[in-house]
């Protein structure tokens, strides 16, 4: 959140991002060059010009935090806007002022409230609140600006031309501090990504909702279901399924290093036509360059996407053509015919390596007759 500053000193209007934490945030702090000290391409900064005290309007551009003042990197500009609650161009209707908070309703039902008037049209901010609205800037005969209530010239509310910012000060967590985020391989039965599995439970709650949410496939990579502390979680995103009726769940049915019987015992304790079950993990490359292993729940709605739009939806998302994995280095695993067959008979989908052919699901099998 960051306060855009008046001449007179004063925040005409305060700015936030439409995402939050500290990965959108900078600590404001600035280099000669202009940029940002901790900027990257994932900061968001701000730019005010084109004052006209005559008209009352200004421009707000949204800039990457990795630029810097002879390398602007603009995301989206707003020309022309007001201060001034009756002009078409007022800040909070061209901008957007919405966000979404989690609600419980008197039946206890949980859903999303949309908080404010205006519906963003920005991309990555949104107008918090406006300080010093300028209403009816001008005045009847269309030339002569108005006053505040105290006599001040509504002038004195634009923001300051050329002024930039940071979006800077943004706190908390999405898990308490005696708690450490664990990522690919490292998933334990107590944490997955820094959170714990209850984290999940409204979210699940909030997908039920038929009307304003569709999909045909549901996932939560991290989440395993022979994990005690995972099973409740991933229980409830089957029977979102089976209740919607319209998708499948997608999961994960063991850890990493797991042998081929740990997995067909987990795939036992799960009787559901609305699931399916791929192992074992794979491994690909990550954004900083490191190979690290996932969980099948992370490719396979690739899969079935790519059959969906390559043929007939009935189609099978399996086999050498259609069961494809791009993108991988290689499984876990290299399962033998035996090790298949015995998955496929369990109701889990092998993920086959072929030499020459490449990493294939080589199943349609969904977790149980399940």
């Amino acid at each position: 959140m960051i306060q855009v500053l008046a001449a007179s000193g004063s925040a005409p209007f305060t700015i936030e991002t439409l995402g939050k934490g500290a990965l959108l945030n900078s600590n404001g702090s600035l280099n000669a060059d202009g940029s940002l000290v901790n900027g990257n391409s994932d900061n968001l900064r701000y730019e005010i010009s084109n004052i006209n005290n005559n008209q009352g309007t200004f421009t707000l551009s949204v800039r990457r935090g990795d630029d810097n003042t002879k390398g602007k990197i603009i995301l989206e500009s707003f020309n022309d806007l007001s201060l001034d609650p009756n002009s078409g161009n007022y800040i909070e209707r061209v901008v957007g002022n919405q966000y979404n908070s989690k609600t419980t309703d008197g039946d206890g039902s949980i859903y999303i409230k949309t908080v404010g008037e205006y519906v963003n049209r920005s991309k990555y901010v949104r107008v918090s609140a406006v300080n010093t609205p300028t209403l009816n800037y001008l005045g009847t005969d269309g030339i002569s600006v108005n006053s505040d209530s105290a006599g001040v010239n509504y002038s004195g509310s634009l923001p300051t031309s050329g002024q930039s910012g940071s979006f800077y000060s943004a706190t908390g967590k999405n898990y308490p501090d005696n708690r450490q985020a664990k990522y690919f391989e490292n998933i334990t039965n107590t944490d997955t990504q820094g959170l714990v599995g209850a984290n999940y439970a409204d979210s699940i709650s909030i997908l039920g909702n038929k009307d304003e949410y569709v999909f045909n496939i549901v996932s939560a990579p991290g989440l395993i279901y022979d994990y005690g502390t995972h099973k409740t979680q991933l229980d409830s995103i089957i029977s979102l399924a089976e209740t919607r009726g319209d998708c499948i769940s997608v999961v994960d049915l063991e850890q990493y290093g797991a042998t081929v019987s740990n997995v067909v015992a987990a795939a036992s304790n799960v009787n559901s036509s609305y699931a399916a079950g791929y192992w074992p993990w794979l491994q690909t490359a990550s954004s900083t360059g490191k190979n690290v292993w996932i969980p099948a729940s992370v490719v396979i709605p690739g899969v079935y996407a790519f059959t969906d739009g390559a043929a007939a939806p009935w189609f099978a998302p399996a086999g050498l053509t259609r069961g494809g994995i791009s993108d991988v280095i290689q499984a876990e695993r290299k399962l033998t015919r035996t090790q298949r067959d015995t998955l496929y008979k369990s109701n889990i989908n092998p993920i086959a390596t072929f030499p020459g052919a490449g990493i294939s699901v080589f199943g349609e099998n969904i977790t149980k007759e399940i």
